[in-house]
């Protein structure tokens, strides 16, 4: 039997995990809705992923099919999962499309990554200067999941214009990992499985 004594501890016990698992609770992971296709505002992508936390998952409403940029890149700075499926985010030429922050975790399903436009100051790909033209589509500096994702029709010039991981049009990912990206012809098209 337990002493009369340590009865009072114990039975602190059970409030403490019920508030616990309340304020774990607060935590979870949220499902945002953009509710339409402009650059910024209420409902965009852009305040979606402003306001994301870790964990979050970003959708979109009935009737978006296009997000178009035209106040710059939208950053990813948070690990976040954006499904489509069937939307088109561009950048209409006017900036790069999406970058990705290191120390994330993101995952892109079901989207077309179009319009991006970089004009690099030259370079080789390892240089500064050279790196100034990576990724018009994407530039990924963390961890990046791609399913049933085209890249295509995103152009960059006078940095490292070219493949892959040489940067240029489509995508680049400095040393960082890609999951599941099918690369194109000179890095400027390509479309990811699904998976």
């Amino acid at each position: 039997s337990i002493p009369t004594v340590l009865n009072p501890l114990l039975r602190c016990r059970a409030p403490i995990a019920v508030m616990a698992l309340a304020l774990a609770g607060t935590t979870q992971a949220a499902v945002l809705t953009v509710t339409q296709g402009g650059d910024s505002g209420a409902g965009s992508l852009r305040a979606a992923l402003a306001s994301a936390v870790a964990g979050d998952t970003i959708v979109f409403g009935p009737g978006v099919t296009t997000v178009t940029l035209t106040g710059g890149e939208l950053v990813i700075n948070r690990s976040v999962t954006v499904k489509g499926p069937g939307v088109t985010v561009t950048a209409g030429y006017h900036s790069r499309v999406l970058r990705v922050e290191a120390q994330t975790l993101v995952r892109l399903e079901g989207l077309t990554v179009t319009g991006g436009a970089l004009a690099g100051v030259g370079g080789r790909f390892q240089s500064a200067a050279g790196g100034s033209a990576l990724g018009a589509g994407i530039y990924n500096a963390g961890t990046l999941m791609l399913a049933d994702v085209a890249v295509r029709a995103n152009a960059a010039g006078g940095g490292a214009a070219g493949g892959f991981s040489g940067g240029g049009g489509g995508f680049a990912g400095r040393l960082a990992p890609v999951v599941a990206y099918a690369s194109g012809a000179g890095g400027s098209d390509g479309r990811s499985p699904a998976g």
